[in-house]
C-alpha cells in the first residue's frame, strides 16, 4: 500500500466479513476508491502481495480511471484482462472485481469513447464469469459520483441522481466487501451500479 494514502476508510468501515488471510492483488488504477477497497479488505482479513510476488492470488481487484476521459486507451486494460484470466484459471476458488464508472450502463453524450470502453468492460464481465465458472466468481461495481471534491463521475451527473447527493468511498467499499465475502459464493457476472439512482435515467436529458 502506498504510504500516505493507507487508512482512508478503515475508521468508517462498518460491514464485517472473515477473509481469513486471503491474498488480495490490485491491478490497475490506485485512487482514493480503489486504495480503501484495498484498506477495507486488509482490515477483515485480507493480505495484500505486491506486484513482484508470485503467489496467484485469491482475489485480484481491477481498477479502471473513474472520471471520464476520451483519451483513455481501454486496450491496455483489455490485454491486462486476459493476462490475468490466465492466472486466476488456474486457482480454485478465484473471485476477480472490477471497479469500473458507471456510464458502463448508460452512455453519456459528451464521453463517447470512455462510455464505449467502459460498455466493453462490462461485458467482458459477464463473458469472463461464463468462461471462468464454477470455481471463479466474476463481478463488478459502477461508481458513480462520489466525493467532494469529485474523484468520480461527473459533476453533470448530480442533477440525475434520484439521492440528489455524491455518494461516499465508504458506500463503495462496502459493497466491495460483500462482493468478496467468503458467504456471498453465488452471485457472479453481475454489476452493481453504486450512483445514487443515476443508471435508472432519472430526468435524463443527455
Amino acid at each position: 500500500m502506498e504510504v500516505g494514502l493507507q487508512a482512508l476508510c478503515i475508521k468508517e468501515v462498518s460491514m464485517k466479513i472473515n477473509l481469513n488471510l486471503k491474498n488480495i492483488y490490485l491491478e490497475g488504477e490506485r485512487n482514493h476508491i480503489s486504495l480503501a477497497i484495498c484498506e477495507a479488505l486488509t482490515f477483515n482479513g485480507g493480505k495484500m502481495l505486491s506486484a513482484t510476488s508470485k503467489i496467484v492470488p485469491d482475489i485480484i481487484l481491477i481498477s479502471l480511471p473513474l472520471q471520464p476521459d476520451d483519451g483513455l486507451d481501454f486496450n491496455i486494460y483489455f490485454q491486462k484482462i486476459e493476462i490475468i484470466k490466465e492466472k486466476i484459471s488456474k486457482k480454485k476458488g478465484g473471485r476477480l472485481l472490477f471497479i469500473i464508472s458507471a456510464l458502463s450502463e448508460i452512455p453519456m453524450r459528451r464521453y463517447h469513447s470512455y462510455s464505449i470502453g467502459m460498455s466493453g468492460i462490462r461485458t467482458a464481465i459477464k463473458t469472463l464469469a461464463m468462461s471462468l465458472g464454477p470455481t471463479t466468481l466474476v463481478n463488478g461495481i459502477g461508481v458513480g459520483l462520489v466525493g467532494e471534491p469529485l474523484i468520480s463521475g461527473d459533476r453533470s451527473m448530480s442533477s440525475h441522481t434520484p439521492i440528489k447527493t455524491a455518494g461516499s468511498i465508504k458506500q463503495v467499499s462496502d459493497t466491495a466487501l460483500f462482493f468478496c465475502d467468503p458467504l456471498n459464493s453465488y452471485t457472479t457476472g453481475q454489476i452493481l451500479c453504486v450512483d445514487g439512482g443515476w443508471s435508472v435515467g432519472y430526468g435524463r436529458n443527455f
